[in-house]
């Protein structure tokens, strides 16, 4: 099986991300820990992981094997030390934690929303709204009356005479809102205003 993962690249000299998808070959009894979250959740696999199909198990110990030797009596501290490295289990080297963000930009909060969309929302719509607005910018500081208002205007000029596609951009608006007001990123009903 194929899942979609992340890449993110953060080329010199910019503050732009580039942002792609490559799809894993993934076994679902050997890479279970990220397959079955993948596929309930309808999002990529985490950027960092390696597929256990591909590659196999990550090795614990990278040392290369020496020969047996005689070792002195351990001090306390060594038995202490040896101890904590029992009790203290290290997460999988594999999988590297996504971080939780609380204040979003613009185009972190539209990536989530399309990852967590699927193909159920128009991409072309953030994309658009996105340039107009700018990436970089922080949805709190959208989180106005005002934006409420732009927003209204904006898909009046933008697709005022195709119905069609302005029905479409409308649904995407009102998806992309309740989800990022779920997230308590915005509290305001910014899409209220599109009629």
């Amino acid at each position: 099986m194929e899942l979609p993962q992340r890449m993110t690249r953060h080329p010199r000299g910019t503050l732009l991300a580039v942002v792609g998808v490559r799809h894993v070959p993934l076994c679902v009894e050997c890479d279970d820990e990220v397959v079955g979250p993948a596929l309930q959740h309808r999002r990529a696999i985490p950027e960092g992981y390696v597929s256990r199909f591909l590659y196999g198990e990550p090795s614990r110990d990278q040392r290369p094997a020496t020969a047996a030797r005689s070792k002195p009596a351990p001090r306390r501290s060594q038995e202490r030390r040896q101890q904590v490295q029992q009790v203290v289990q290290t997460p999988s080297p594999a999988v590297r934690p996504e971080p939780q963000v609380t204040d979003p930009t613009l185009r972190q909060a539209t990536e989530e929303f399309l990852e967590a969309a699927g193909g159920g929302a128009d991409s072309l719509t953030m994309v658009l709204l996105g340039s107009k607005l700018g990436p970089s910018t922080r949805l709190s500081a959208l989180d106005t009356e005002k934006t409420a208002l732009f927003l209204a205007a904006w898909v009046e000029g933008t697709f005022g005479s195709r119905e069609d596609r302005r029905r479409q951009a409308v649904a995407t608006l009102r998806q992309a809102v309740a989800y990022w007001r779920e997230r308590s990123w915005i509290t305001r009903g910014l899409a209220d205003c599109i009629e």
